[in-house]
């Protein structure tokens, strides 16, 4: 696609190119840009060496798989003081300049210095319910980048 002129307005069934350049380009986003775009939304935004990923919304089935999940290390986590367990959407920092937001993300109490508002510097456990739309991305690339940022369970 090529640039758009930055005087262009945008039509109609086009994007909001006015929106899209208050935004950094692909490949130049920091850090710091990515954590303030995606404070109070309800999308799942990811963050890649300087590229923001938008995740498709999440289906049913996909979510009910989630939520029984959760529900099981809910009750041998939680419940028995060992630390805490969240869903998506919950940030956690890989190493700077990688961030995702796993399905299911658990944090042991001796690591609990770690388990910030914003996000996680790292995890104990991951989980990821393979998405049908990319399987190769949670199967393959997310297990390789747990596996870089020592996070001992995916």
């Amino acid at each position: 696609m090529a640039a758009v002129e930055a005087t262009q307005t945008s039509r109609k069934g086009e994007p909001a190119w006015e929106i899209a350049r208050l935004f950094p380009e692909q490949g130049e986003w920091s850090e710091e840009e990515y954590l303030a775009l995606t404070e109070g939304t309800n999308r799942l935004v990811e963050f890649s060496d300087g590229f923001v990923e938008v995740l498709r919304m999440p289906t049913l089935r996909h979510q009910l798989i989630v939520l029984f999940l959760y529900r099981l290390l809910f009750q041998f986590v939680m419940e028995q003081g060992k630390g805490i367990v969240v869903t998506s959407p919950l940030r956690v920092r890989l190493w700077k300049g990688k961030v995702r937001e796993p399905d299911i993300v658990v944090m042991l109490a001796a690591h609990r210095d770690r388990a910030h508002n914003a996000y996680f510097d790292g995890a104990d456990l991951v989980v990821e319910v393979v998405s049908e739309d990319d399987p190769q991305r949670d199967l393959v690339t997310k297990r390789d980048e747990y596996a870089r940022a020592a996070i001992p369970e995916y």
